[in-house]
């Protein structure tokens, strides 16, 4: 074969759904919605629905919505649309039920959004009953950043020993080579659950056929610099590592009752990147991944129309999509929150601050670029986790000069984000 010119289409050989496919139906769905106001005293909201069909009327269709706090749906709701004529539209009122956009939401700052769904009453030839045919997601309230941490007195102790700088604190030990300045690793209750086998390090590299990128290499400098303070409460470490795509600066922040806050910053040092973004080893056996971000599909900024906003679960292996021949895979967009647990339910939460995405998978990406097929791939002794504060589009220049819209490439302009870490219990 053609490499993955024949076998990694909107529908693979294998014929099971893609994200492509989700992504192509939403981009062509003929059910259109738009929000028109929202009433927060109220709670309730006013959504235009318009028929985009030539022939068909929407009066075999239900509307359904849910209303989601922080991921998690806490009301729905199903009823009749009335008859709406080919070009034509209608506008309802929706009920938030338990949105409370006025109290706990403002109160708490947390995220409430809609979803809003249109479904065939009735099977069809071609479908099941109740067939899903377009959505679309609307944001009634943003969530508040990260709270701050309990101020209270914490015991550090500061080894540096051997070429490494080792930091522990309560249950939560950081080791780094003190040359590169890298992360080597991060233990909870003396296991490593960072680090195996892939030190945490700035990411250059993904594999898309015909995106015209084949360099691995990252670009950066083999010696940083590393320093380490109390700052009232807390204890901060500060990396600092120079390269030729962009520099990388991490602030490690341990707070008491085992909070470790990770404050990533890039400078990128010209235009073009594929990503601004970290990559580290995860323990393989933190296999359980429930995580809140666009989902459940893989996804990225230009291929998010298709998915939502909300809880899913996975695993390292089941994040990726079947492609015969081997590709970045596994993004997901938006992310706010993301628990690795073994089969006893220990492992990290990890929640963001700032724009990121993540993908964890059993494969580096070059192990992806090099394999031919997908049943040649080795897993790796650890899992690679990335996180990415700018991911380029998947759109490319693979039939000719149309390239990547410069809205999805990654921006020659400082990027950082913030992931707060603490221990699964």
């Amino acid at each position: 074969h053609q490499g993955n010119f024949m076998s990694n289409g909107v529908l693979p050989g294998t014929r099971e759904e893609s994200a492509k496919l989700k992504e192509v139906k939403a981009a062509h769905q003929f059910v259109k919605f738009r929000l028109a106001n929202v009433d927060k005293q109220r709670n309730v909201a006013r959504l235009v629905v318009r028929n985009g069909y030539a022939f068909t009327n929407l009066r075999d269709f239900d509307l359904r919505t849910a209303v989601l706090r922080n991921g998690h749906v806490i009301s729905t709701q199903r009823r009749a649309l009335p008859a709406v004529a080919p070009s034509d539209s209608v506008e309802v009122e929706v009920k938030l039920a338990k949105a409370d956009l006025s109290g706990r939401t403002v109160r708490d700052g947390d995220e409430v959004m809609l979803n809003v769904y249109a479904d065939r009453r009735a099977a069809t030839d071609w479908s099941a009953k109740r067939h899903e045919e377009a959505l679309m997601q609307f944001t009634l309230a943003t969530r508040r950043g990260l709270p701050a941490s309990a101020a209270r007195p914490l015991e550090v102790v500061d080894v540096r020993k051997n070429g490494k700088v080792v930091i522990s604190a309560d249950r939560m030990k950081l080791v780094f080579d003190e040359r590169s300045a890298k992360l080597h690793a991060l233990l909870i209750d003396g296991k490593k659950v960072l680090g195996n086998g892939l030190d945490l390090d700035y990411t250059n590299f993904r594999f898309i056929e015909n995106d015209r990128q084949s360099d691995a290499n990252n670009g950066m400098d083999s010696v940083g610099t590393i320093s380490a303070e109390r700052k009232g409460e807390t204890y901060v470490v500060t990396t600092h590592r120079t390269g030729k795509l962009s520099d990388l600066t991490m602030v490690y922040t341990l707070h008491a009752g085992n909070v470790l806050d990770v404050t990533t910053k890039f400078t990128p040092k010209r235009d073009g990147l594929r990503r601004l973004g970290i990559e580290v080893g995860l323990d393989s056996t933190l296999s359980r991944v429930n995580y809140w971000a666009y989902g459940p599909w893989e996804n990225y900024n230009d291929r998010i129309d298709g998915v939502t906003v909300g809880r899913y679960s996975m695993t390292p292996s089941t994040s990726m999509e079947r492609y015969m021949k081997p590709q970045s895979t596994g993004n997901r967009e938006g992310l706010r929150e993301v628990s690795f647990a073994d089969a006893t339910g220990r492992g990290i939460l990890v929640r963001t601050e700032g724009k990121v995405s993540f993908a964890a998978v059993p494969f580096t990406e070059k192990d992806l670029a090099d394999a031919r097929h997908s049943w040649e791939l080795k897993a790796r002794p650890y899992t690679v986790l990335h996180f990415d504060a700018a991911y380029r589009g998947v759109g490319n220049a693979s039939c000719g000069g149309v390239d990547t819209r410069k809205s999805y490439c990654v921006p020659n302009t400082p990027q950082q984000f913030t992931l707060r870490i603490t221990p699964l219990k």
